[in-house]
């Protein structure tokens, strides 16, 4: 069963690149040498990493000042902060947030002690895309996985592809698969009801908080003006106005708003932040999002609204190859497998990106 530390240990904050080639289909994470010694981490130990929620992974090493080609050039803003680098597997970046990834964003890694999964219950999220049904469940072995997290099924030649969600782990905590464990299907939703909250689920609108705050840097201003109580959740817009200045070359790029959402009893929220519109031009820019909180307990009496920072990401020419290609889909070689597998390495580079660090934080009293 899980053990939990008694003794204090070390958390850091890190940057999100994008994964090593051969990491796309793994529940890993690879931080530079010298951060593992700081934090206490050996090679193939445990750690939870947290960014929209919590999943955990298999810390790898990179060696010291390590960089690839494909990396983005960043630029920041003001006092924003040069964070050490963390590249997470494909499937640890998925487990990361449920909504495409971390894409640059910040996020929090710390030692941990982790089990042997004795059973695990999935629920399928995807279709099946083919009449066959075995899988080689040795390719299961050694993903670190917990409760929300998904699972992929893939053979080597992608005839078999569906995902599933962990919907519980047995011992609770963060647990490797191995060739003991098993694996057990369930019908039902694939998440518990409650983690997330669409827009098309708020209808009974019960109190609205003025909030009236606004956030002033030298680039930008962001405001939020309320918060809307639903009984099926909670609504704020964030507004950001302002000039590109210096960096116009982020004129038409893609702006993410990286926020998160705590309260007065210690529980943080697996909130929604959907880009609302906006435009930009050489006049400046001007953007709207909506932060969707699901139901809050009755107890609660502030909730605090943290802006870690404001991202923009000039537009990707040409994307990754995630997906498989038309020739991995007609049962290649296994020569011709190991050079058409999806990696990122194959593009040239990454679009570059802008970054503004605070963190802002707005309390709001219920």
């Amino acid at each position: 069963m899980n053990i939990p530390y008694t003794s204090k240990h070390m958390k850091a904050v890190f940057r999100v690149y994008p994964p090593s080639a051969d990491d796309l289909l793994s529940t890993t994470i690879r931080i530079e040498k010298s951060q593992m010694e700081r934090l206490g981490i050996k090679t193939g130990e445990i750690v939870k990493v947290t960014g929209m929620r919590s999943t955990a992974a298999t810390c790898l090493p990179l060696d010291d000042g390590f960089s690839a080609s494909s990396d983005p050039d960043i630029t920041y803003l003001g006092n924003t902060p040069t964070l050490p680098q963390a590249r997470p597997g494909g499937i640890t970046m998925e487990n990361l947030s449920h909504r495409g990834g971390e894409g640059l964003g910040q996020i929090q890694i710390e030692k941990v002690q982790s089990s042997v999964a004795e059973k695990i219950l999935l629920v399928k999220v995807g279709q099946v895309q083919s009449g066959k049904m075995g899988f080689d469940i040795t390719r299961l072995f050694g993903l670190v996985t917990s409760k929300g997290d998904r699972i992929y099924f893939r053979d080597e030649d992608y005839q078999l592809n569906f995902g599933c969600t962990v919907k519980e782990v047995q011992p609770e905590g963060f647990c490797v698969i191995d060739k003991d464990t098993k694996l057990e299907f369930s019908e039902g939703t694939p998440r518990p009801k409650g983690i997330h909250v669409n827009r098309g689920d708020l209808y009974n609108l019960t109190k609205v908080i003025p909030i009236s705050r606004q956030i002033k840097t030298d680039t930008f201003a962001l405001t939020i003006p309320s918060l809307e109580i639903y009984e099926e959740g909670l609504r704020c817009y964030v507004y950001i106005k302002g000039k590109h200045g210096a960096n116009m070359q982020f004129m038409h790029s893609h702006v993410t708003a990286d926020i998160v959402i705590n309260d007065d009893l210690g529980n943080h929220y697996d909130a929604m932040v959907n880009g609302g519109g906006g435009s930009s031009g050489p006049d400046g820019f001007d953007y709207k999002w909506d932060v969707l909180i699901p139901p809050i307990n009755s107890d609660v009496k502030e909730i605090a609204l943290t802006v870690r920072e404001i991202r923009w990401q000039e537009s990707m020419n040409r994307p990754p190859p995630m997906s498989p290609t038309k020739d991995m889909r007609r049962n290649p070689s296994m020569k011709e497998r190991a050079n058409k597998r999806p990696k990122y390495s194959e593009i040239e580079k990454f679009p570059a990106s802008m970054i503004c660090s605070g963190p802002w934080e707005i309390r709001t009293p219920l």
